[in-house]
């Protein structure tokens, strides 16, 4: 399943190149997303 997904995203960056502020979008909300996890546990200790 992993494997599927990876060559699916694999694809989806050679057919898009045009279009790198999408990339660049998914990755800043996925690292936002753990660095808030991260900022919340540390915070609040949960």
């Amino acid at each position: 399943m992993l494997k599927i997904l990876k060559i699916s995203f694999i694809r989806c960056r050679i057919k898009i190149p045009h279009q790198p502020f999408l990339l660049d979008f998914i990755q800043f909300s996925v690292l936002s997303l753990i660095l808030g996890r991260l900022i919340f546990i540390a915070v609040f200790g949960v």
